[in-house]
This record gives structure tokens, C-alpha cells and sequence, in this order.
């Protein structure tokens, strides 16, 4: 539920709230107001846990790709999840990062994580960790998909959704390395603009831009992204305006069941429901 929708909620309770006389029950206005400031503090809670709260219904994973059949012109690819993405700053060093998570880029909500490490010029490792979502900050879905024929081994898309090309931008924490904003490419065999598009994550921390991900021309297998999204999403989802969030959302991504959350605002609203009725019954009550 949005900070607006429980405001609204908040807001017409409040003016029609029937005035109480000097001597009405401190109980009851004490009810009342709880109730009133329990539903307020509910909507200012759920913004900065929603990710966590629903399932988000995008998803995205950084994998590894092996080719079918000839490399520089294959038949297929078998796809395991379980990717090491490498891309290189202009310096020579080098950033590997594995994870994956989950999106929602009408209501602007991002989680997920992975680990990463960075090595210098020589190889030398400097340093390495997990790194998380902090937020999400863009998604543009492009046309583009695999050729008639093309064959793609591994696990399934997520139910309801599709491989889709596009670009995922997300502020990330990186343990020990501070925050930085990483980009998830994911390009597809007949994108309009194949040739103009990355393949790989390219990541900004501090003063280093790793923007250059490595592919090893002619190798049987390389590093690469997924991203899945819901069949109906338009190829440019723009941030859309606040809007009340709907009472569920396709299980396809992070993120614990919905249900004690909803549970939990039916029970604040039929308290404060029971509450305006008791005070109606009072003798005497002022109208």
C-alpha cells in the first residue's frame, strides 16, 4: 500500500471522526488516536521495506553461457545461473561479480546481491566481498529475442515472464568498498542495435568505471546476463507516478509472502472500525 493510499484512508477517518465530550472515556479517544498513528506509521514503514515485503515481478541473473555447436555461429546455448562476470577499467583492473535479484520498475523497488572481487593490472587481488541492492534507479526493456530454431538449455523463465533484452540500472553497496551504481546489460541475438549494445554488468565505485566487459572471441563459453520480466511490460518502462499498490503482485521475484503485511493494515483498519462503532454506542455521545 502506498504512503498516499494509507494517507487518504488516514485522512477520511479523521474527518469523520465524531467530536467527544469533556467527560467521554480516555480509553476510548486513547483507541482512536492509536489506531489513527499505528496506520500512519504502517504506510511509512512499508516505503522503505516494500522490496522486502512483495514479490517484485522482474528478475534478473548474471550466468554463464555454454555454446552449441560452433561458437562463432551457434546452433544453442546452455545456460547455468550461476555466472562470474568480468569487466575491465582503464586502468587494467578488473571487476568479477556473481548474483541476482528481482525488480519492479513501475513502483521503483530493487533487491538482490551477489559477491564480488576486484584484482589490479598484475591480477592482484584488492578486494573482495558481497555486494547488495541499495535501490533501483532505471529500466529500459529493447526489442529483441532468439532466432526461430535457436535452442536455449536450462532452467525455465520464471512463470509469467520472458528473456528480454534491456538494461537495468540499480545503486549497490559493495562490503568494504563503499556504494557505486551497477548497469546489468543483457543483449540478444536479434536486438535492432545488436552492435551498439553491451553484454556484461558495468559498474561505477568511487573513482573506477569498469565499463569494458570481457568476451573472449571464438571461446566455447562466456559470462553473461538474464533478465526476465512480465510478458505485457513495454519495451521502455519509464518511472511511473506513485500509485496504490495492488494487493499482490506475480510471484516472480524476491521476497517473503505479502500476506502478514496485508494481515496486519485489515487488522489496524477493523480496530479502528470497531473502535468508531463502540464510540457511536456510547449514551450521550455528541453528534
Amino acid at each position: 500500500m502506498s504512503h498516499n493510499a494509507v494517507r487518504l484512508i488516514v485522512g477520511r477517518a479523521s474527518r469523520h471522526q465524531p467530536r467527544v465530550h469533556a467527560g467521554a472515556s480516555r480509553a476510548g479517544g486513547f483507541g482512536v488516536a492509536s489506531a489513527t498513528v499505528l496506520l500512519a506509521l504502517t504506510a511509512i514503514a512499508l516505503r522503505p521495506s516494500a522490496a522486502a515485503a512483495y514479490h517484485l515481478p522482474a528478475k534478473f541473473h548474471l550466468v554463464h553461457v555454454d555454446f552449441i555447436g560452433d561458437p562463432h555461429s551457434p546452433e544453442g546455448i546452455r545456460v547455468n545461473l550461476d555466472g562470474m562476470d568480468a569487466t575491465k577499467a582503464s586502468d587494467g583492473s578488473t571487476v568479477v561479480m556473481s548474483g541476482e535479484g528481482s525488480f519492479d520498475p513501475d513502483f521503483r523497488l530493487a533487491d538482490g546481491g551477489g559477491h564480488y572481487r576486484i584484482t589490479n593490472g598484475a591480477g592482484e587481488l584488492q578486494v573482495e566481498g558481497a555486494w547488495k541492492v541499495l535501490e533501483f534507479l532505471s529500466f529500459e526493456r529493447m526489442p529483441g529475442g532468439f532466432p526461430e530454431g535457436f535452442k536455449v538449455e536450462g532452467p525455465p523463465p520464471p512463470a509469467g515472464t520472458v528473456i528480454t533484452t534491456g538494461i537495468l540500472t540499480m545503486r549497490v553497496e559493495l562490503e568494504d568498498h563503499g556504494s557505486g551504481v551497477l548497469e546489468v546489460h543483457c543483449r540478444l541475438p536479434t536486438a535492432p542495435n545488436y552492435d551498439q549494445l553491451l553484454e556484461g554488468v558495468v559498474l561505477t565505485v568511487g573513482d573506477s568505471k569498469f565499463s569494458e566487459p570481457v568476451h573472449v572471441e571464438g571461446a566455447p563459453s562466456e559470462e553473461a546476463t538474464a533478465i526476465f520480466v512480465p510478458e505485457h511490460m513495454p519495451m521502455s518502462a519509464a518511472a511511473a507516478g506513485e500509485r496504490i499498490m495492488p494487493a499482490t503482485l506475480p510471484a516472480t521475484g524476491h521476497g517473503p509472502d505479502s500476506g502478514p503485511v496485508w494481515a496486519m493494515v485489515a487488522g489496524l483498519m477493523a480496530a479502528l472500525a470497531g473502535v468508531a462503532v463502540h464510540r457511536r454506542r456510547r449514551p450521550g455521545h455528541a453528534r
